[in-house]
């Protein structure tokens, strides 16, 4: 359920009639502009000492809702000081997910490995990093069929954790 919104929660009847019909429904995390790069700053850092505060907050309402986990969506620049406590934070955050009922952390193709916003269409060396540390990576959806070609390379034998984007 995507919203250009912070915090995106699909509202209960989306996830009854997604339900009901077999189908997932996921949250959306999106950071944007300038904005966006101060908020990702202040959820990896947490709160009170506590740098899963946030992440916590987040499993609590989907575990509320019932719904199946969160789409991180990290759409902003960063220096690369802060591009390794992201990756180490969106690990986290998964770990605490797929503790709780199974639950999962979608990550979307934008911020590179070295902290650069562009999309890439597809998994590949520049944005690899943030491949581990989710369930699934859903790739930008500009791609074209040589893409899919790189992606499956990039994945190896966990080819069915890149979702392609339409």
């Amino acid at each position: 359920y995507f919203s250009h919104a912070r915090v995106t929660i699909p509202p209960t009847a989306t996830i009854q009639a997604a339900h009901a019909n077999g189908v997932e429904v996921y949250g959306t995390l999106i950071m944007e502009w300038d904005e966006g790069a101060l908020a990702t700053r202040r959820i990896v850092a947490g709160r009170n000492g506590d740098s899963l505060y946030y992440a916590k907050k987040l499993v609590e309402i989907a575990e509320k809702l019932g719904f199946e986990g969160w789409l991180v969506n990290i759409e902003h620049s960063m220096p690369l000081a802060q591009v390794d406590p992201l990756v180490a934070w969106v690990g986290s955050f998964k770990g605490l997910l797929n503790a709780s009922n199974g639950k999962k952390l979608i990550w979307y193709d934008s911020v590179l490995n070295t902290g650069e916003l562009k999309w890439q269409s597809a998994l590949n060396d520049k944005n690899y990093r943030f491949f581990p540390v989710s369930d699934y990576f859903f790739t930008d959806y500009h791609w074209i069929p040589e893409n899919l070609r790189i992606s499956r390379l990039a994945a190896g034998d966990q080819v069915n954790r890149v979702l392609m984007g339409v």
